[in-house]
């Protein structure tokens, strides 16, 4: 039953897991604590007093449970930030990149859907090596719908990501511009359009 409900109830996004507290978990100390044991052992009494003090944390050996606005986060541990940089040329591979597959298409497929895994590009707007990166304080980029430049800082702030999770945030750069906030936000500059001969497609793997 725990295994049921972990399936419908946390939902999977770039980087993390979140479970909703709701009040069928709030009003269940066991249940919670039943649901939680894959990432180790919890006070949920606690976790569950703290239900509305958003940034509260909670550690086990595996994973940390961060309280934000009325759900969990549920993050793996990592022993120290990741420095990420990669230099990925027009025709990289799985191989060549930790993070990112790419395809070249003529077109995009007629079943084709957008999500924050995916971004599409004109290809001839972009310059190669592309540089995958962590983002870095004064970047900055033009949000995809959006007329004018916002600093990545603040557009973090605007869709409320987790302060744990900001650390955690990759750009993918043409020419040292930023062309995907990666799992969140392509920039406009670069999108495909009526007239894009050939299509660049980025998939982020986790």
């Amino acid at each position: 039953l725990a295994k049921e409900y972990r399936n419908r109830h946390i939902k999977k996004s770039t980087g993390y897991l979140s479970l909703g507290l709701s009040q069928e978990l709030v009003s269940q100390p066991q249940l919670l604590f039943e649901i939680l044991v894959p990432f180790g052992h919890f006070q949920v009494d606690k976790i569950i007093a703290s239900k509305n003090n958003t940034g509260k944390q909670f550690i086990s050996e595996t994973y940390t449970l961060y309280i934000d606005r009325g759900r969990l986060l549920i993050i793996e541990n990592s022993e120290e930030e990741e420095e990420v940089f990669e230099s990925l040329v027009e025709n990289s591979t799985q191989e060549d990149s930790e993070f990112l597959t790419f395809e070249s298409l003529e077109r995009l497929p007629k079943n084709f859907e957008f999500n924050s895994l995916v971004a599409a590009f004109d290809k001839d707007k972009l310059q190669f090596p592309l540089t995958l990166r962590n983002w870095k304080k004064g970047d900055s980029f033009q949000p995809f719908g959006m007329k004018g430049r916002k600093k990545v800082s603040d557009y973090l702030i605007d869709i409320k990501v987790p302060l744990p999770l900001k650390n955690k945030v990759l750009v993918l750069t043409s020419n040292d511009e930023i062309i995907w906030l990666v799992g969140y936000r392509a920039d406009e500059r670069f999108k495909v359009s009526a007239n894009t001969k050939k299509i660049y497609l980025a998939d982020l793997l986790k």
